[in-house]
Formats: C-alpha cells, sequence, structure tokens
C-alpha cells in the first residue's frame, strides 16, 4: 500500500519526498477521486504525436459487463474484483500507479534513448528524447498488475505499443524489462517495433471481446473491445440473454455451461503459444484448434530437450504435456476460477497433498518431508520448489514451470537443461547434486528417469540437425501422451524420410488428436501430395490441420470455397508479421498485381527493416516482379546489415548474373567464399558465371582447386565436362 510506505519514508525524514508529495497533492487528488466506470470503447484516435489525444473514447456500458453479474453473484465478482483478469488491461487509477509518475526523477535511458514519464492536463505522457528529438506519446493504459507493469503508448494510425519500460511494483523502481538486451530503433523488437505491438500481441488476450480490426495494405488498426481485462463474458458464453432475461424476471435461460474440455481449451485460447489462424472469432466453447496452432517442443528455441520451458510459452502446452494434465489434472483443480488463486496454500504442500496424500485417481502416494530431504519450513521442502522450478521473464516476472519436472542433474551434465538443484544451490556444482541424487533416491533413479532422458536426446539430436528418424519411431510406440506425441511428429520435417516413416505419417494423419493430425498432414502433403490422407486432411473438421495441410501444397487452395476463406482469414490477421506480408506480396504476384505486391513488400519492410533477411526476400520478388532498381537497393541494404553474411554475397551474385551483370556477379560470389569457402552452391555459381564471362583460364584454375577438395561432386564433375566442351 502507498500510505504505510509513506509513513515510513516520513519518518526517516526523506525532505525531498515530503517536497514531491507537496507538490503533486493536485494529481494524488484528481486520481484518488476517480471512479473506475465500467465502460465500452469505441476506438481509439489521436490527432498526432506531440498532442493531447481527443479523447479516450468512450461511452458508459453498464448493461452487459460485470457489474450486471455482480447483483446475482456478488461472491464470484468479489473473487474476480482486483485479479490478474481484472486487472489485465487498465487505465491508471490505482494508487499504486501514481508512484511511477512521483518518482523523482521518472526516468529511464537505454540505447540511447531517454524516457520520462509526466502528466499534464489530466493525461498521463511518455516523452521519448533520440538522436536530438523529442516526442511526447499519450500513455493510455497499464499492462498487467504484478509483479509488474508495462505502459501502453498510443498512435495516429490506430497502433498501440507496449513499451520496454517497465513499472516493478515490489522495488517501486522503473526498469528495462529486456534486461539491458539491445533493441535498437528499428528492431522487429524494439519498443516501437511490430514485436511490442499491442494490437497484434497483446490485447486479445488482455482484453474482452477483442477485434483487431486490421487494414492488411496500410496496417492501420481500427481495434475495438467489449471492455478492458478479462470479464464474465470472455469465460462464460450467453452472457447477455442470460442477464437480459433475468433483468425480466426470466430465470430459466442461462449461459452455455462449458464441458470441461471446452473450459480447459478456453484457458489455453490465451495462456499458450500459439499462432492465430482466424481473426480474432474464438469463442468459449469453440474447439482451440479450429482458431489457432499450438506450439511445442518440435519447435526450436521454445523449450529445453526435457521440455522444461526456455522461450516465454505461457504454460498451457507445458501442462498438456505433463504427467498430471495427461491424468486428467485441470486447471480448477488447483486455481480458483475468479480469483486466480491457490485453491489450497502451496507452503505447507495442501495443494499437492490433495492427490499425493491418498493416491487420488491414481496419483502416486507421497510423503512430502521424507520424500524431498527438505524440511517443509524451509526452501527446497515445498513440491513446487523442485517440481515447478521458476524461470523468470520480462526481467522481474519469475513463472513456474507447469511441466512438472523431475529435477535430473546427470541431464544437465549431459545435455544442458537445468535441474531445480542446482538453480537453488547455486555455490555447488552439478556433479555434486547428481551424488545427493543417488544418495536419497537410490541407483534405481537411473532406470527410471531413462525413458524421459531417452527422449531428451531425441530432441536434442533433432535440434542439432542429427534427427534419428528411427530413434523417434521407436520413441512413438512407448509415448503415450498425444502433446508429446506431437511434437515428436514434428520432428520428423528434419530427418531422413524412410518408407517407414512415409507409413507412419499416413496413419498419423488420422490421429484421433488434432496437433498430431496437423504435423503429420502438413509433412505428408510435402512428400505425397496425392495421398488420400492429405485429401482428407485439406477437409479435415478442424481448421489448424486444413491450413497446414494446405501450406505445404497452395496448388490446393482452389479446391474449395472453405479452403478459401481458411487461408483468407490466416492471412488478415496476420498480415502484421513480416513473413504473411511477404505471402501476401507473393500471392499478389501471382495474380499478376505488381502494385500490390510491392504495397506489401513495403509493409514487411516497414515490420522488420533491420533484418537483412527480409530486404533480402524483399528483393526476390521485386526482382521476380520486374523492379530490378528496388530490388538492388534492398540486397545492397540487406549487405549493409550484415556485411559478414555470405548468403546475402550470394543472393546479390545471383541477381547480378540474372541481370547481366557477369563481372560484378563474379565478384559477389567471390565475396561470398570469402566469408564461407564452403558455402552450399557458391563455387558452382562462382565457374558458372566465370564461364559465361568466358574467364575460362580462371575457370578452369578454381574448378581444379574444388575438385581437390570434393572430387566426389557431381555439380562439379559436370561443370568440368561442360568447360571441356567448350575447347578452349
Amino acid at each position: 500500500m502507498l500510505w504505510p510506505k509513506i509513513n515510513k519514508w516520513w519518518v526517516r525524514g526523506s525532505l525531498v519526498l515530503v517536497a514531491v508529495l507537496l507538490l503533486a497533492v493536485p494529481l494524488i487528488w484528481s486520481l484518488l477521486r476517480e471512479v473506475e466506470p465500467e465502460v465500452r470503447p469505441s476506438g481509439w484516435t489521436y490527432p498526432g504525436r506531440g498532442q493531447l489525444p481527443q479523447s479516450y473514447q468512450v461511452e458508459a456500458f453498464v448493461e452487459f459487463g460485470p457489474r450486471s453479474c455482480a447483483e446475482c453473484h456478488p461472491n464470484e465478482y468479489a473473487d474476480w474484483r482486483g485479479s490478474h483478469h481484472d486487472l489485465a488491461n487498465r487505465r491508471i487509477v490505482a494508487r499504486e500507479d501514481m508512484l511511477a509518475f512521483l518518482t523523482s526523477p521518472a526516468v529511464y535511458e537505454k540505447d540511447g534513448e531517454r524516457f520520462r514519464l509526466h502528466q499534464r492536463a489530466g493525461e498521463f505522457y511518455l516523452e521519448v528524447r533520440y538522436q536530438g528529438v523529442t516526442e511526447d506519446y499519450p500513455i493510455v493504459g497499464l499492462l498487467g498488475v504484478d509483479p509488474l507493469y508495462n505502459f501502453l503508448v498510443a498512435f495516429p494510425d490506430g497502433r498501440v505499443q507496449s513499451t520496454t519500460l517497465g513499472w516493478d511494483v515490489h522495488e517501486k523502481e522503473l526498469f528495462d524489462t529486456f534486461d539491458g538486451e539491445e533493441r535498437l530503433v528499428g528492431d522487429y523488437g524494439h519498443w516501437l517495433g511490430q514485436g511490442l505491438n499491442w494490437n497484434a500481441n497483446c490485447a486479445w488476450c488482455h482484453m474482452t471481446d477483442f477485434k483487431k480490426n486490421l487494414d492488411v495494405e496500410t496496417l492501420a488498426y481500427e481495434s475495438s473491445w467489449f471492455s478492458q481485462g478479462v470479464t464474465c463474458r470472455q469465460c462464460h458464453p450467453g452472457v447477455e440473454e442470460h442477464v437480459r432475461a433475468a433483468q425480466a424476471g426470466d430465470e430459466s435461460v442461462l449461459p452455455q455451461t462449458l464441458t470441461m474440455e471446452q473450459t480447459m481449451q478456453n484457458c489455453y485460447s490465451c495462456h499458450s503459444r500459439r499462432a492465430e489462424l482466424t481473426v480474432n472469432k474464438f469463442q468459449p466453447g469453440e474447439h482451440y484448434n479450429d482458431h489457432f496452432s499450438l506450439s511445442l517442443p518440435d519447435e526450436a528455441g521454445l523449450y529445453f530437450a526435457d521440455g522444461q520451458i526456455l522461450d516465454e510459452v505461457f504454460a498451457g502446452a507445458s501442462f498438456q504435456m505433463s504427467a498430471m494434465g495427461h491424468a486428467g489434472v485441470t486447471c480448477m483443480d488447483c486455481h480458483d476460477a475468479h480469483s486466480l488463486g491457490m485453491k489450497l496454500p502451496v507452503m505447507n504442500n495442501a495443494i499437492c497433498q490433495q492427490c499425493h496424500s491418498a493416491g487420488l485417481d491414481g496419483a502416486q502416494v507421497i510423503e512430502p518431508a521424507s520424500h524431498a530431504f527438505h524440511s517443509p519450513l524451509m526452501e527446497g521442502g515445498r513440491c513446487v520448489d523442485c517440481h515447478m522450478p521458476q524461470r523468470t521473464y520480462m526481467a522481474r516476472d519469475p513463472r513456474h514451470d507447469h511441466y512438472f519436472p523431475i529435477p535430473d542433474p546427470f541431464l544437465t551434465l549431459e545435455l544442458g537443461v537445468p535441474n531445480a538443484c542446482s538453480q537453488c544451490h547455486t555455490d555447488e556444482s552439478v556433479e555434486w547434486a547428481a551424488e545427493w541424487v543417488v544418495e536419497w533416491y537410490g541407483e534405481d533413479f537411473h532406470d527410471r528417469r531413462e525413458l524421459s532422458r531417452d527422449r531428451a536426446r531425441i530432441f536434442a539430436a533433432a535440434h542439432s540437425g542429427e534427427g534419428d528418424a528411427n530413434a523417434i519411431l521407436e520413441y512413438l510406440q512407448i509415448e503415450p501422451n498425444p502433446a508429446w506425441r506431437a511434437a515428436l511428429t514434428g520432428l520428423f520435417w528434419n530427418t531422413a524420410q524412410t518408407p517407414a516413416v512415409m507409413d507412419y505419417l499416413a496413419e498419423a494423419a488420422g490421429d484421433e488428436h488434432p496437433a498430431i493430425r496437423e504435423r503429420a498432414a502438413g509433412l505428408l502433403a510435402v512428400l505425397d501430395p496425392q495421398a488420400p490422407e492429405v485429401r482428407a486432411a485439406l477437409q479435415d473438421e478442424l481448421r489448424s490441420v486444413r491450413l497446414a495441410t494446405l501450406r505445404s501444397m497452395p496448388d490446393a487452395l482452389s479446391w474449395s470455397d472453405q479452403l478459401q476463406a481458411d487461408w483468407k482469414g490466416y492471412l488478415d490477421v496476420n498480415a502484421d508479421r513480416p513473413q504473411v506480408a511477404f505471402m501476401l506480396a507473393q500471392q499478389s504476384l501471382a495474380e499478376g498485381d505488381v502494385t500490390r505486391m510491392d504495397t506489401f513488400l513495403r509493409n514487411a519492410i516497414s515490420l522488420g527493416r533491420n533484418e537483412a533477411e527480409v530486404w533480402r526476400q524483399a528483393s526476390i520478388l521485386w526482382t521476380e516482379g520486374g523492379k530490378v532498381d528496388d530490388a538492388e537497393k534492398a540486397l545492397l541494404q540487406a549487405i549493409e546489415l550484415e556485411p559478414d553474411n555470405p548468403q546475402m554475397y550470394w543472393t546479390y551474385g545471383l541477381f547480378l548474373a540474372e541481370t547481366g551483370r557477369l563481372d560484378d556477379a563474379i565478384d559477389a560470389f567471390t565475396e561470398t567464399l570469402e566469408r564461407d569457402p564452403h558455402f552450399p552452391r557458391g563455387t558452382y555459381n562462382l565457374l558458372v558465371a566465370l564461364g559465361q564471362a568466358e574467364r575460362w583460364d580462371e575457370a578452369r584454375y578454381r574448378l581444379r582447386v574444388a575438385l581437390r577438395r570434393n572430387p566426389e561432386d557431381r555439380d562439379l564433375q559436370q561443370l568440368q565436362r561442360w568447360l571441356d566442351s567448350q575447347g578452349r
């Protein structure tokens, strides 16, 4: 609370703070007087930077909001009020929020930018100074509540950005949510970049009934929503009809009752790392996989090899991969649905012991003290200390792993994955932790962990480019968890495609679990597009399966109106991502609309202008569209951004050769090989260009050198026959 802190500071005689508080009395009084109304914004409109927003355009809206529910459901409303859902997205009204603006000075500097929070005429602003230019951006809200929140900054085109400037509500200080990581103006992850765009990345899960409303060509937003925060109707479909009937005295019209599976899928719609497939259309009760594609450990960089969280993955997939999730445990077994708090205490292990004390529903019977070898009163004595280790995101936000891993220091030594023992005992070696694990749990600990270790080895090998199809097939025979089976299926993209793999994919394309079907059908469509299982997948009841298959064989787009609608919805909702902008550009080029192609290529560049690969991909399409000047400028920009990347020079060499500038192409291919003598096709393309330029002696010399290095290379052997045929 604010006042105890102030009293404490007062006692210490902090005269500076007293002066600040006296000067801030009008601000404090205006904020304390605010009563947060229940509102339905009709959209944010702003006249421009450096000016006050016309208004945070709102209209009073009480009829079907949470307060309409409170009259009959006061306990549920009271539990929800003040929860993380309630305060997921909010205006600056709470007492704690004022401290960020009262801190003297409310200034933070990072990567050459200077940020200053301030208030003017009752509105809040973020002043940013960069390279001698100062801009004032209106702060229209806060994202999150505890342990930190971010400031939401508005722009005239409807964009709202979540800044990397955070407020630590416990330490009462401004900080960098990326912990000193360099993020420069123009980077995708800079606070002005698309990676921190609220409309695309944050709002759907932090608001109720959010609609992005993106113009795919201008990339302007006219976003709308029912209310800020996550309110009743986000989880209870049919609220409006129910309230309307109840107010008329008819208590027979109830909200739709969801099954537990539907409820869990509703939780996963936000609490999971996923690709969005439809234009903000998911509604409670609908199937998750009809609107989203779940990310799993087959995607590199998201999870450690054993399944522990690595990147920000939001718990949903972790829980599905866990033994508890597979056994039927649900979110609501531990969390109150309205307050989101724990139903039983964590400190005394009651929350875990509700199942593990008596073996409820097949749970392993565990006596915590003897199992943990730590006192329940000390760190390490709680179940969550070892089986829900924390990983910190946004620099100050530690989150528990919902995969419930078993600490295995031996796997740390082998693959580098974390283990809870070493995360706590930072002053001891991993070998020390491994010795104690065997001391406490016996030599047969290795036997009990071997299957999990084998699976981790499979994922580690696949992500290092050494995937073993046979090992994956063997493990699929014993893996019961469908989430893990889906992830294992996804690894076949990086392995040899043996007949046994083809047989498995054909069978898995009809699996009852959609994430398995999605991955199997997508790969099968590449390897055997005529397979009957592929055609069946294109008609699957769930959009995630249809789209995964369609992405692998885009020629099928014309097969049905449903596929065309699926594809359009996917492109429309993701057009503010660089890769989808490229897809739209490619589609426009195929339709002969070069002007529209140009629009989408410039969109892609605006979304990732500091990424050399974005410029390189744009150059390829500009070349295909006949806009060679734009293509060359893009390639030169790519080289400037990554002057040591051989691929940029190689692509430039191909462009120069295609446009008839052979001597320049030879120079570009030479630059490629100087940076990587083994660059794929680098030597081949250089030799072809030398031959086309009739620089025969140089071509033959370089060919002899290349053949000494790779005498069995068929492409080089073919080039030798061609050069010999020239008779010069």
